[in-house]
């Protein structure tokens, strides 16, 4: 049987230490406490989602709409800093959009598919009443947008990750 790489093995995605660049803001400094210790506000995942946007290039955030409620529902895109500018998303949007038309060559397929990142959507909190999804993808956003390990860049290098917290 064919086990994994070496580079694999020593890629371990539990088993790797988390490395961390210290560029981004953890959340006990822009909230004053731990993810995990209380609950999240609404109010203070945006202000947290904000703050990680705020440092770092692999970040961009917006307001997908609006609750029930009328309250804005933010999100933050992370992945490689070329692919989360406007012409980078734009870019994997016109790859996407190739691989999805019929029309294209299975050839063509073949290598848009191996050079067009994927795209992963994590819905956090979609149960009012279950707030640990929203500390749990904040504590992935800011991982992803200050690790600087062969985790966080396996990830980063292909793929990119649309959060919506609340």
């Amino acid at each position: 049987s064919v086990g994994p790489s070496a580079a694999q093995a020593a890629c371990h995605p539990i088993q790797t230490t988390p490395v961390f660049a210290g560029l981004v803001p953890t959340a006990h400094e822009v909230l004053g406490f731990d993810l995990g210790d209380q609950e999240v506000t609404v109010a203070e995942s945006d202000a947290y989602l904000g703050g990680i946007d705020g440092a770092s290039d692999r970040v961009t955030s917006g307001t997908a709409g609006l609750s029930v409620e009328g309250r804005p529902l933010r999100y933050a895109i992370v992945g490689a800093p070329g692919n989360v500018t406007t012409d980078g998303l734009a870019a994997v949007r016109a790859a996407i959009d190739q691989l999805r038309d019929p029309a294209t060559s299975a050839d063509d397929a073949e290598a848009l598919a191996a050079s067009t990142p994927a795209i992963l959507l994590v819905q956090a909190n979609v149960h009012g009443g279950e707030e640990s999804g929203t500390e749990s993808s904040l504590q992935l956003l800011y991982e992803l947008a200050d690790r600087t390990d062969c985790v966080a860049t396996t990830i980063l290098d292909n793929a990119i990750v649309l959060i919506l917290p609340v």
